[in-house]
């Protein structure tokens, strides 16, 4: 029984230490601890929950992967804000309308979807945030999920 879970603690201790597929990326210069997708019916909000440093400039942007008519996925870009923490700001977060993503997905011709009113529900999604220095975007993290 013991060396059950001696063997189960250890388990734990090295798939805790791996990074797997959907994972965030990590930088220890970026304060990203957990990212969120969640949906409505009219809306996509995404969120990153983080030690932010007070008076510093973050950009948060969410992303999605469409399959395209060749087999491969395309990132598209959905949506972008640039946040500045205040103090104990611990949660970046933002919206965009279920009815925008599913236009910006269809500009293009190149997407192979059938039926997007339910298909955009099975994309993945990528919540990135960035350090940002003199308006530009210097370095990030992110994390791609399914929606929620």
């Amino acid at each position: 029984m013991g060396k059950n879970i001696l063997i189960f603690i250890l388990l734990l201790v090295i798939l805790g230490g791996c990074s797997f597929n959907g994972d965030k990326t990590v930088d220890s210069s970026i304060p990203f601890k957990e990212g969120a997708i969640f949906s409505t019916e009219s809306f996509l909000t995404y969120s990153v929950r983080g030690d932010y440093k007070e008076g510093k400039n973050y950009f948060l942007q969410l992303s999605v992967n469409v399959p395209a008519k060749d087999g491969n996925f395309t990132k598209k870009v959905l949506k972008g804000a640039e946040f500045k923490a205040e103090e104990n700001t611990k949660i970046l977060s933002d919206s965009i309308l279920v009815e925008d993503i599913k236009d910006m997905i269809s500009q293009n011709d190149d997407y192979d979807i059938k039926n997007l009113k339910d298909e955009w529900k099975n994309f993945d999604y990528t919540v990135d945030l960035y350090n940002m220095k003199n308006g530009n975007l210097e370095n990030g993290s992110g994390i791609t999920k399914k929606i929620k």
